[in-house]
């Protein structure tokens, strides 16, 4: 007795290679495991080989449940990847009575390029930091110039200067964004310079924090050689607008310690409001400017020096997830303490502390006065050598310690 050949072996609807079909592998009905058979993906024009066809970071499967192409990265062409409209981008919606920072999180649609349909498309809603499923202002930044006549009785309405004239040119430029930062250039522009001359408002550059304002000025000249003629005046302000907090990976605090010799003021470059710098006076401040791991870095003493930054509600470890990370080089077999954090409330009794004891890496963690060190023995920190090391706490309250990016040391919640 003879029996034919099987076709279809692993009953997805597709032939194998042998058999002339299409199916990248007979003995699996979905050959890249993402829950879509080989048949499905390929009337869908997916990759049945390929757990993401189109490499945007979501599965085929997820795609498919969207309603997204599985081919494209960018369904709506809005300059957004799949993905990232899925995943959102953080909003500040609001600022507490402090100033802080109030902030959620939100998402686009990633089958339209402009998911409220105020006239700005998704990806610069995400990268103003606005809620792309509320209508926005699309003016980022403000500018408001005045000029005034000097040493003549000015009449702001005529539209008319003399020859000689000197005009006194002042404007404002503001970031109205809550969660931005704005770089850039602004200048001053004469139709005809030389029957006005706006050389001497030089241009300027500027940084502003987010609902930050800049004042610009200088003046400007009226020739007295020339005829009665119009003439106007051009403000240009552009900037990149650029989001510190996604630089910084969301931390609550950067600080870079990069700034120069004698330094007291040092900046933190989280991208947060208020942002958390440090600062330190007389005798107690570490010598700043000298080699650091990367570009400067300051030494502390190790008797009195330290840094002090103001507590913040970005500062509230309460028992989520948390990290604590430094570039650090230590010269002596003395403890050095890293970080000392208490809360101003309950008379202080909460804190945090990291240190190094000789070469040891320890975590200590005191509730209500209660508790001890949590790490007694995160791993050894070398001397005399640049290492990274990082305090790691998950969501469910277990800590672990990192020297040069290895796990040193784990524990159980506590």
């Amino acid at each position: 007795m003879t029996f034919p050949l099987q076709k279809d072996l692993d009953g997805d609807g597709l032939l194998g290679a042998f058999d002339g079909g299409a199916d990248p592998d007979d003995s699996k009905w979905d050959t890249d495991g993402d829950g879509l058979s080989d048949l499905y993906e390929s009337q869908r024009r997916s990759d049945p080989a390929r757990f993401d066809s189109d490499g945007d970071g979501l599965d085929d499967a997820e795609e498919t449940r969207l309603g997204t192409d599985p081919t494209r990265q960018d369904t709506d062409s809005d300059g957004l990847t799949d993905k990232e409209e899925v995943d959102g981008w953080e909003f500040v919606y609001a600022f507490d009575a402090g100033g802080n920072q109030l902030r959620t999180w939100v998402t686009s649609d990633p089958l339209d390029p402009d998911t409220d349909s105020d006239g700005l498309p998704d990806f610069k809603e995400h990268a103003f930091g606005l809620n792309p499923r509320v209508v926005s202002d699309p003016n980022v930044l403000g500018l408001e110039a005045k000029v005034t006549e000097t040493g003549v009785a000015h009449n702001p309405n005529d539209l008319v200067v003399r020859g000689g004239d000197t005009l006194r040119y002042t404007a404002t430029v503001e970031n109205k964004l809550d969660s931005r930062f704005a770089q850039g250039l602004f200048s001053l522009n004469s139709s005809v310079p030389s029957v006005l001359d706006a050389s001497r408002v030089s241009p300027a550059q500027f940084v502003l924090d987010p609902h930050q304002q800049a004042t610009l000025s200088g003046t400007v000249t009226v020739s007295t050689m020339s005829a009665s003629q119009s003439v106007s005046l051009t403000q240009v302000a552009g900037a990149l607008i650029t989001d510190w907090r996604e630089q910084s990976n969301f931390a609550e605090m950067w600080l870079r310690l990069e700034e120069s010799a004698a330094a007291t003021q040092f900046v933190d470059h989280s991208g947060s409001l208020p942002p958390r710098n440090a600062s330190c006076s007389g005798s107690t401040c570490p010598t700043s400017g000298v080699p650091g791991y990367l570009g400067n870095g300051v030494r502390f003493d190790g008797t009195n020096d330290y840094l002090v930054v103001q507590d913040s509600p970005g500062f509230d470890f309460g028992r989520g997830g948390l990290t604590i990370a430094m570039w650090v080089k230590k010269t002596d077999n003395d403890t050095g303490t890293l970080l000392h954090w208490r809360s101003q409330g309950e008379g202080g009794s909460n804190y945090l502390k990291v240190d190094i004891d000789d070469t040891t890496l320890r975590v200590g963690l005191w509730i209500n006065w209660l508790g001890g060190l949590v790490i007694p023995n995160g791993g050894t920190v070398g001397l005399n050598e640049w290492h990274h090391v990082a305090v790691v706490r998950d969501g469910a309250g277990n800590w672990t310690t990192y020297i040069d990016g290895m796990p040193r040391l784990w524990l159980e919640r506590r």
